[in-house]
């Protein structure tokens, strides 16, 4: 998950919001409340992370 998430970093990098932050900045502040949410679902870490996983990846595409 690590390297998937690292490269869509790079790609939300240079996107940015209304506040003037970068995208993949407040997308990286999320990232432990959709990690908890994600364990609150399913108690299963790596389902989890898949999840948060594809969470990121259709945010990047919306």
């Amino acid at each position: 998950m690590a390297a998937s998430f690292r490269r869509l970093l790079e790609a939300l990098d240079t996107a940015e919001t209304p506040s003037g932050h970068g995208f993949a900045a407040e997308l990286v502040a999320g990232v432990p409340h959709l990690r908890r949410s994600a364990l609150s679902l399913n108690r299963d870490a790596t389902e989890s992370d898949d999840l948060v996983q594809y969470t990121l990846l259709k945010a990047r595409e919306h």
